[in-house]
């Protein structure tokens, strides 16, 4: 039984192969996050946590990712030692919470190492012993529409992507008080083995916005969080040990869950399997005896649950059992795992999550129906790492436009510039693999100054100066289409047809439907599995992040600054904002600049240019291309400006009530805020002009 389950953990990507693309792919990501708010000027570093950087999850799992943001202008300090002039000094205060897990915050002064006299914001609230302290609602500050407060996490939730959890965490340099002291650990020959001591001197602790729930202070309170420490431990971890903590989610979620939502979570399922491996010999923790190491996990936890206690691993006097379950629930949970625990496996061929007993089953010669092969499962898990990659780079690329929108020409090209500077400096100090391929996203900064350059240029001269097909050629290769778009958009506007057709028929030549998948941050996916995408996730998983720039198509994104390489057609939706609508959503931030999706945009631009030429057929073909991709193309997130591009080329193609057809239809994708309303209003004046001509 035990070497047939690890075979059917090992099918559905639970192995060092998988664990390390998922592991990498995050790793880039983060630092692609960090990059980011250090070139918006935002002093943060983001860290990933969880099971998906863990390498501890599956896809029926459906891990939610959680990322925490570190501001650096805290210093959070134990000891007035520690006090530094500059930032925001915070003392923890340690012994005065109810639970030793939990500190309160309070303010000093920035001059000397003195408690802060009188509170400075709204998020700092004197208390009764007249101590100014830092209240834990400040996270909700940094709320936004469709944010939702989760615990100490700030929770976004699109339909189709997996829920991220941010959290703001404030760092503290120093190991924490109440914590396991580093040389007790780990002892020799034991687990974790001595090198973790290293990782716990490097990463320190840090604190999270949320209080203890029995507390009569909840808002003062923050949480104490040992999760870095946390992650190095499970990269210490062998299979086996990975193995059973994705088999006690699996129990969680199929058997505890269903009854007793909330009350164990997957954290408590770690911490269990953390005290299961310290407490039993190494040589235990073996394949062939994996049924045996989840029994053993299963009994730690239900030894918590009978205890009511269970220690957290690093701040051990940390109960992470307080006040979770009433005595009804209590005794269900210990039937329920004791239950369990006695079935001696049989509960594996009730779990449906990852087609878990089925999967078990055909391998016992008890199931005759197909089932997914281990090799599609690892390329899909491969594929959708590279389109969360691919998300990541189109929301980093996004929030830099974003940061320089507001600004002047010279202000954004000298911005530009530097933040060019700064990314070829860093990436040359990195010595680090990851570390230095991180800025998956600097191609398309060189392709949005190469566009600024060009439209300066083709305003005074009506050529792409040399200086921007420099800056061009340098970010063509972002992806296989958004960057060759711009610089195709940028010769039609110059007036040069014939270099516009050749990177316009480059890209079709690149863009081959069976294998590129079309990504936009802004797009909400929905039944994604329904689509094929198995020549995309072979690439994938051949190719990881490298798969961005030869499988992935991006939207093509314009600032107004850009607006001379920009079709008359597109400028439209630079001026989709009419009188009395407002942008209230943080989502739609990116209606302040021009996205379009690259499929349609090129079948537009081939539509334009065919007319330019005078090649009437091929000019048509192009535009029963864009009617087809724009109505057939799954994910793509601008869907309303593509119909907005169709209505205007059925415009001059005289269709004029099939063109007022495509604007309604973009109407039902996004009534406000969308440039079909100034088309309805032009094509409805057209038709009364019209009619009074004819009477």
């Amino acid at each position: 039984m035990s070497e047939r389950l690890s075979e059917v953990l090992d099918d559905i990507g639970v192995n060092c192969n998988i664990a390390y693309k998922r592991g990498t792919a995050h790793k880039l990501m983060e630092l692609m996050y960090s990059g980011m708010y250090s070139l918006t000027g935002r002093d943060v570093i983001v860290n990933y946590f969880g099971s998906q950087i863990e390498g501890t999850t599956t896809l029926g799992l459906r891990s939610d990712r959680d990322i925490v943001c570190f501001p650096n202008y805290y210093n959070i300090i134990q000891d007035l030692n520690e006090w530094k002039p500059g930032p925001v000094n915070l003392l923890m205060i340690k012994d005065e919470a109810p639970s030793k897990g939990y500190v309160y915050l309070q303010y000093l002064r920035d001059d000397k190492p003195l408690p802060l006299e009188y509170p400075s914001n709204p998020y700092s609230i004197r208390d009764l012993k007249n101590r100014v302290l830092l209240s834990n609602t400040v996270i909700e500050s940094t709320m936004c529409e469709g944010h939702t407060r989760n615990g100490p996490a700030v929770t976004h939730t699109t339909p189709g992507f997996r829920d991220t959890d941010i959290i703001n965490g404030l760092v503290c340099k120093s190991w924490f008080t109440y914590a396991h002291p580093l040389q007790t650990m780990s002892r020799e020959g034991q687990w974790p083995p001595k090198e973790i001591q290293t990782d716990a001197k490097n990463t320190g602790c840090f604190v999270v916005p949320v209080g203890c729930k029995e507390s009569e202070n909840v808002e003062l309170e923050w949480r104490v969080s040992t999760s870095k420490v946390e992650r190095s431990l499970v990269h210490y971890l062998n299979k086996t040990q990975i193995m059973c903590y994705i088999l006690m989610k699996m129990i969680l979620k199929e058997f505890i869950n269903i009854k007793h939502y909330g009350v164990i979570t997957s954290y408590i399922c770690k911490t269990g399997l953390f005290h299961s491996v310290q407490g039993t010999h190494p040589l235990v923790w073996i394949e062939s005896n994996l049924l045996t190491c989840l029994t053993i996990c299963l009994m730690f936890l239900r030894k918590f649950i009978l205890d009511r206690y269970c220690p957290h691993f690093i701040i051990p006097c940390n109960n992470l059992m307080q006040g979770r379950f009433s005595g009804d629930v209590h005794h269900g949970l210990l039937e329920l795992i004791k239950d369990i625990i006695n079935g001696k496996g049989e509960f594996l061929f009730c779990i449906e999550t990852d087609h878990l007993a089925s999967r078990l089953m055909a391998k016992f010669g008890m199931l005759c129906r197909p089932l997914k092969s281990k090799i599609d499962i690892w390329l899909r898990i491969s594929g959708s790492m590279v389109i969360e990659m691919a998300n990541c780079v189109s929301n980093c690329h996004r929030s830099v436009l974003e940061h320089i929108r507001n600004e002047n020409s010279e202000v954004v090209m000298r911005t530009l510039f530097w933040l060019n500077f700064k990314l070829k400096v860093s990436r040359n100090v990195c010595k680090d693999i990851v570390r230095g391929k991180w800025c998956l996203f600097e191609p398309l900064l060189n392709t949005t100054l190469g566009c600024v350059i060009a439209s300066r240029s083709i305003g005074q001269f009506n050529t792409v100066s040399l200086e921007a097909l420099g800056w061009f050629s340098a970010g063509l290769d972002s992806d296989v289409s958004s960057s060759r778009l711009k610089l195709a958009s940028a010769f039609y506007c110059a007036g040069d047809i014939q270099g516009s057709e050749n990177f316009v028929i480059d890209v079709q030549n690149r863009y081959d439907e069976t294998s590129v998948r079309n990504v936009c941050s802004c797009c909400q996916i929905k039944n994604a599995d329904r689509f094929n995408y198995s020549n995309f996730d072979k690439k994938a998983y051949e190719l990881n992040e490298k798969a961005i720039r030869v499988n992935v198509s991006l939207c093509v994104k314009f600032l107004r600054f850009e607006i001379n390489c920009i079709p008359k057609e597109l400028k439209y939706e630079m001026f989709r904002v009419t009188k009395g609508q407002f942008i209230v959503s943080a989502n739609d931030v990116w209606m302040e600049l021009i996205e379009v999706d690259s499929l349609p945009y090129l079948y537009f631009l081939k539509y334009k240019i065919y007319g330019c030429k005078g090649h009437y057929e091929e000019q048509q073909l192009a535009l029963s291309e864009l009617i087809r991709v724009t109505n057939t193309t799954p994910f793509l997130g601008h869907k309303e400006t593509a119909f907005n591009l169709i209505g205007q080329c059925l415009e001059q193609e005289n269709c004029v009530y099939d063109a007022l057809r495509y604007y309604i239809k973009s109407l039902k994708i996004r009534p406000q805020v969308n440039a079909a309303n100034i088309h309805i209003c032009r094509v409805i004046s057209t038709l009364i002009s019209s009619r009074k001509a004819d009477s």
